[in-house]
């Protein structure tokens, strides 16, 4: 059976050969057929991986059946076989279109034997009208979603995307002979801000103010230079002839205490201006804001 798909490889190399053109039209058709010529060489080699992407490059720079049913052969070589199958189901159209039935045969046959082999993923669930679901980055089809997706063996990733909605994402792994079921599940709204209430934006910001040390000191400084002023005017007013019934030199404590209270809360304030200010952190929501120190 071996030498027998080896002989009908060879035989398709050989047919697509002999149909590429025997003179290039233009550098995009010259690069074309150097590559194709290149991937050939590859196959022969079985580096079907630099085939593969050389054959690709040259069907996108000159669409043609031919490229298309080897590129088809070449993923499957390398184990792509949903890509494989996507490109035997392409180039059976093509050769249909092109009246070629020796080459619809050919893929035909190659789409009947990887039928079984190829990994399908069925995609399920909730989507809105506007949602669009991608696999590896590709977007699927709305009329394929629900449907077998042929798939090469492995893992893939699927992203699900809507307007409004929160996107979501999966990693999933599926193997050959095999039908895997992935579930979509309902997309989550993203959260606005409740009609009447406003909008606002919510972005955090910071505010430097006093500690709650420096504030101690202003604070206890306030009160002696106030206690030092009562003091002072007690002794002003014992000082009076007609408040006088001791000697002078009874106010001198009240001065000095005065004098010492005075020059201690001074101090106390200057100290308490003189310390660092903290930087708050605020963050606005809509019931108010929540605040962070940071020193």
């Amino acid at each position: 059976m071996a030498s027998a798909i080896g002989s009908k490889v060879a035989c398709l190399c050989f047919s697509v050969a002999l149909l590429l053109p025997l003179s290039a039209r233009g550098d995009q058709g010259t690069r074309a057929q150097t590559l194709f010529d290149e991937a050939r060489s590859l196959m022969r080699d079985g580096n079907f991986a630099e085939a593969c992407a050389r054959l690709s490059e040259s069907q996108r720079l000159e669409p043609r059946g031919g490229t298309l049913l080897n590129l088809a052969l070449c993923w499957e070589k390398a184990g792509r076989l949903g890509r494989a199958t996507q490109a035997y189901t392409a180039a059976e159209k093509q050769a249909i279109a092109d009246g070629r039935d020796e080459r619809r045969k050919f893929a035909h046959e190659q789409l009947g034997a990887l039928r079984a082999r190829v990994p399908k993923a069925i995609i399920v669930g909730p989507l809105s009208p506007k949602g669009a679901v991608r696999i590896d980055g590709e977007l699927v089809p709305a009329s394929e979603l629900g449907e077998p997706l042929p798939l090469d063996p492995g893992q893939h990733a699927i992203q699900v995307a809507a307007p409004g909605y929160r996107a979501w994402s999966q990693k999933f792994a599926v193997f050959e002979h095999e039908i895997t079921r992935v579930e979509i599940p309902r997309l989550q709204p993203i959260e606005t801000p409740h009609s009447g209430e406003g909008s606002y934006e919510k972005r955090r910001y910071y505010k430097k103010q006093l500690s709650e040390g420096a504030i101690a000191l202003i604070t206890l400084g306030g009160v002696a230079i106030t206690a030092g002023s009562v003091t002072g005017v007690v002794a002003l007013v014992g000082s009076l002839p007609a408040y006088q019934s001791t000697a002078r030199s009874d106010t001198a404590p009240l001065w000095g205490a005065t004098g010492a209270l005075m020059a201690g809360g001074l101090t106390m304030i200057l100290v308490g201006v003189a310390i660092p200010k903290q930087e708050v952190e605020i963050t606005p929501t809509l019931g108010g804001a929540s605040v962070r120190v940071r020193w």
